[in-house]
């Protein structure tokens, strides 16, 4: 929704954009987190991207028909992207074969689409030390052909789920717990997003809208409960007025009870403040 026309998009609002996505994540906050990313992934390419990704992947992300991932963290490292490992060496054809592994990657192995497009940090050869020495680039799960007609997808790229962190919660997106690269062949496959040593800048424009999104999957959820329970405390009936002394009278509602009341105001106030700050924050993006 929120991208020109130029590449799909309706060039609405994000804040119109969040309000739509609410009711996906409402109704299944881990389903729902596939397209979100897709989003972030294709805001990349929007502003880093070159000229091919941005004529090809990008309007495949914004179909659904590919999906997205955001690959930072290392299991030896955590959150710690000064001391990634994960290597990008170029290839006479203008590619680089990526070396390394990810985790905590969201969606990171589905057949929603026809191929998942892995926005990945590394480091190139002699690239500085720490975060200065950060590149971007775009793995897919299948070999990917440009042509003046369009994209076309080729043999499994060497990118392989190496495990599965076991949630409690939003089961419905595969979660890895490490994600190879390299692994069977050496490298993967990878094309340079954005300048060299320039990746976490090109990153934030994708890690800023999951924090965006991610905010609306807890609403959307939080939003679901309230609904639910102000329908149930509607049908359910229980007890009586404390005024009402008479035993033969139908039983009455709980929402008529004053503490169900307070529950409810109290669910109905956390989630429409969540939502206001959702809807804040996307007023300023």
């Amino acid at each position: 929704l929120p991208f020109p026309a130029q590449v799909g998009g309706s060039q609405m609002p994000v804040a119109v954009s969040g309000a739509v996505g609410l009711h996906f994540s409402s109704a299944n906050a881990g389903f729902s987190a596939h397209f979100a990313l897709n989003v972030g992934a294709a805001k990349i390419l929007q502003h880093h991207g070159t000229d091919e990704q941005r004529a090809h992947v990008l309007p495949k992300l914004l179909s659904g028909e590919w999906c997205g991932t955001m690959c930072l963290s290392e299991t030896h490292a955590g959150s710690s992207l000064t001391d990634i490992r994960t290597t990008a060496h170029p290839q006479p054809d203008g590619t680089y074969k990526i070396r390394g592994n990810k985790m905590w990657i969201t969606a990171a192995e589905n057949n929603f689409g026809g191929t998942i497009v892995h926005m990945v940090l590394a480091k190139l050869p002699g690239a500085p030390a720490g975060t200065k020495g950060i590149s971007l680039f775009l793995v897919p799960k299948h070999a990917l052909s440009f042509s003046e007609e369009g994209v076309s997808l080729g043999e499994r790229n060497d990118v392989r789920l190496g495990g599965l962190n076991h949630k409690m919660g939003q089961t419905a997106s595969v979660n890895a717990g490490e994600l190879l690269f390299g692994e069977a062949t050496g490298g993967a496959t990878g094309h340079l997003v954005g300048e060299p040593n320039q990746g976490l800048h090109c990153m934030f424009i994708m890690m800023n809208e999951l924090r965006f999104q991610v905010g609306l999957s807890g609403v959307g959820p939080a939003l679901a409960g309230y609904l639910y329970s102000l329908q149930y405390a509607r049908q359910r009936t229980q007890g009586r007025s404390p005024l009402c002394r008479d035993p033969s009278t139908p039983m009455v509602p709980i929402i008529e009870h004053s503490d169900v009341k307070r529950m409810l105001l109290l669910q109905k106030a956390y989630v429409e403040g969540a939502l206001g700050l959702c809807m804040y924050t996307a007023g300023v993006i």
